[in-house]
Order: structure tokens, then sequence, then C-alpha cells
């Protein structure tokens, strides 16, 4: 029997990398874009993981996973809080000398 995972994400991107890690594994993926809606679904099918984005539209992830363990009848549901980070790049110095900036094509050398 499958196993089923609830996605809270608002994120088209991070919607379709989950979708192709667990293409090949005997996963049941739910998509849903809010809080609210996660909420709801999780509710109705006490899916065995939530993976809850920290930032989304509606109820975030935390207080998504709050609700979820208050609910006497979800309270056994794993969840589990994501969050987007952008790495820190390092500013480059140009050709012209200015740092944080990349050159143009025509200030590049060859």
């Amino acid at each position: 029997m499958p196993k089923s995972l609830l996605l809270a994400d608002d994120s088209v991107t991070i919607q379709k990398a989950v979708e192709m890690t667990f293409k090949a594994e005997d996963v049941t993926l739910t998509v849903v874009s809010d809080g609210n809606e996660a909420l709801s679904h999780a509710r109705e099918a006490k899916p065995d993981l939530i993976l809850a984005d920290v930032s989304m539209p509606g109820l975030g992830g935390y207080e998504l996973c709050e609700k979820v363990r208050a609910d006497a009848s979800m309270g056994t549901s794993p969840s589990c809080c994501s969050a987007a980070v952008r790495p820190s790049i390092p500013p480059r110095r140009s050709p012209s000398g200015r740092t944080g900036t990349c050159p143009s094509r025509s200030t590049r050398r060859s």
C-alpha cells in the first residue's frame, strides 16, 4: 500500500521538484498551494507525512503543524516544515573594478 504525502507549498518549482523526487517511489503525492487548503485536506485524508512551506498564503507551515498536532484525530501525522533559502553568493569584481555585478558581454575578456 502506498504511503501518502501532502505537500503544501506555493512554489511551482518546489512542487515539481518533490513530484520528480517521489515519482518512482510508492508514494501518493497530493499538492496544495496554501496552508488553509492543506489543513482541510489533512483533516480529510490523514496523510502519512505533511511537508509544508514555512511561508505560504493562508496558514504558514509552523501554524499548519501546530493545528495538525492540536487536532486529536491527526496528532500522530508527522509533519515537516521547509523554507527556501537563497545561497549567499560573494560579490565578484568585474573587469571595470566594480563589485557585486557581473560584467556585461562588452566588458568580458576573451
